[in-house]
């Protein structure tokens, strides 16, 4: 049987109330039931079906004994879907015989010879709150898990809302989180009880600790329908947009709000490769997508632009000049400035309009068509292709006479080249390895151009607003200055070598073509 379920991470609290809402909710049909629920997890000592990717376990709900075998497991965007054979047994002792699956049980049983070899290597103690929902048509169980995971004589707590799906649409469970989760907060979880037990086992906790995510490369076959690879695409985007949304909630390490715009910039680049929507039930506006990660990057922008002149601008002049007095007390009121901006922007990751966006692009990836038509079917390598050279014939475009480009020319030149930079890197495993590299290293110094003549205008626009322009320490005036007058000359040095750096980048193959 293939179980489909919404996975989402709750907090001790956020469960307390919604155990306390969800009996008066519409959606809710039936009487609410309470389970005390006892899983212990088996394998052998050398991990045989860990290695397989499988999950044996058997469940006490204080009435009866369940023995279930899950494989061919799969979780991203909080939903997950895995191949389950469930039976109800006599007593507390694995049995390969009661499995239904017969293919199952026959590769189970020649991985183990006998059920003896098993021992047990972890458990959970899970009090349940469960109750039948429907919604748009669609009926799903609903559980809220308040408990804890053992393995190896450490544990730890365990808050989690699942949303199993019955009948009707994947999407929906989506909504029914929506529903559940108005305020925000939504949390997608990434790994089952069984992958979070086993990270107890081997790391000491249950999940891995918040640090800011760089991009991963996505492997990618030339023969790979578009489908498949965009929604491969889309997958690390979004965990690399997740994983940095914790990283700015919890740190304060400058990396979190760079990498998180670094995370929306490479979403909207992968988003450019899906077609437009369907008209219908299942459609999805891209373009609003589209524009609510603009919104987002523009918010993390705020903070990013401050990180930048406190951590790494203000560090420079100051080495530079170490005589000057003012870039202490510029460093103390820009940190400050960036304090506020991070208190409000952790309340906007946090909110209701962030929540509705992960939703959404959730849904999307996992429950949509991405290409929008039949085309789906066709080789990711020719449609990369085809969208690399729109991408290259923007870039031409915006270029023209690259050294007559007036300040919002070249801004909308930075724009394009870094739309060609991610597409290029998302598609890069199907292109030329050598061709590609000399592209992008080409692509990216000419990059680095333009981003010095972005932190000319960022600088300026910044520092010569309030409240840093109304500061009255003539030595803070003077730190200013100097750094306005650095980031300029850095900014027309940078731009004098424009030119130079285009003509090595068209001189440069194509690797798409």
């Amino acid at each position: 049987m293939r179980e489909i379920e919404l996975k989402v991470l709750i907090g001790a609290e956020r469960a307390k109330d919604l155990a306390a809402l969800l009996p008066g909710l519409d959606m809710i049909r039936g009487e609410p039931r309470q389970n005390a629920l006892h899983s212990i997890y088996f394998d052998t000592p050398e991990g045989i079906l860990r290695h397989e990717k499988m999950a044996l376990r058997l469940r006490h709900d204080g009435e009866r004994w369940l023995q279930t075998v899950k494989w061919r497991g799969q979780l991203a965007g909080g939903l997950s879907k895995a191949e389950e054979d469930e039976q109800e047994i006599e007593t507390d002792t694995i049995s390969f015989e009661v499995i239904q699956n017969q293919k199952l049980r026959k590769k189970i049983k020649k991985l183990i010879p006998e059920p003896q070899i098993l021992i047990p290597v972890l458990e959970t103690k899970i009090q349940r709150h469960g109750f039948d929902v429907e919604l748009n048509g669609t009926r799903a169980v609903l559980a809220l898990d308040n408990g804890e995971i053992h393995a190896s004589g450490k544990s730890a707590p365990l808050h989690e809302l699942e949303i199993e799906l019955v009948e009707g649409a994947p999407r929906d469970l989506y909504e029914i989180a929506r529903f559940l989760l108005p305020d925000g907060g939504f949390r997608p979880s990434r790994y089952s009880k069984a992958a979070r037990g086993f990270m107890l086992l081997d790391e000491g906790c249950i999940e891995p600790a918040v640090i800011p995510r760089k991009a991963f490369p996505v492997p990618l076959d030339p023969e790979e329908s578009c489908e498949k690879a965009l929604r491969a695409m889309l997958r690390e985007c979004f965990d690399q947009l997740c994983a940095n949304i914790e990283a700015v909630r919890l740190l304060e390490a400058p990396e979190g709000p760079h990498q998180l715009r670094i995370g929306l910039r490479r979403l909207r680049s992968a988003l450019a490769f899906a077609g437009e929507p369907e008209d219908g039930q299942d459609s999805f506006d891209l373009e609003s997508l589209r524009e609510e990660c603009r919104w987002l990057g523009r918010e993390v922008g705020r903070l990013r632009d401050l990180d930048v002149i406190c951590t790494q601008i203000i560090p420079q002049e100051a080495a530079a000049h170490p005589e000057e007095t003012g870039f202490d007390l510029l460093r103390t009121s820009i940190g400050e400035q960036a304090g506020a901006v991070r208190g409000i922007l952790r309340l906007i990751l946090t909110g209701p309009r962030v929540q509705d966006l992960l939703i959404t692009l959730a849904q999307f990836i996992e429950t949509g068509r991405l290409t929008g038509d039949a085309g789906g079917e066709r080789s990711f390598s020719d449609a990369a292709r085809k969208a690399l050279n729109k991408r290259w014939k923007r870039v031409i475009q915006r270029a023209g006479r690259i050294d007559m480009l007036d300040l919002e020319q070249r801004h909308a030149l930075r724009k394009e080249l870094k739309k060609l930079r991610y597409s290029l890197e998302f598609s890069a495993p199907l292109l030329p390895e050598k061709a590609t590299s000399r592209f992008l290293g080409k692509l990216r110094a000419l990059q680095v151009v333009f981003g010095d003549l972005n932190d000319a205008t960022m600088v300026e626009a910044l520092l010569t607003q309030p409240p840093f322009r109304d500061m009255k320490d003539i030595s803070t005036q003077r730190a200013i200055g100097r750094i306005l007058g650095a980031r300029q000359h850095k900014a027309q040095e940078s731009w004098d070598h424009a030119r130079e750096l285009w003509d090595a980048l068209i001189a440069c193959k194509l690797p798409w073509d």
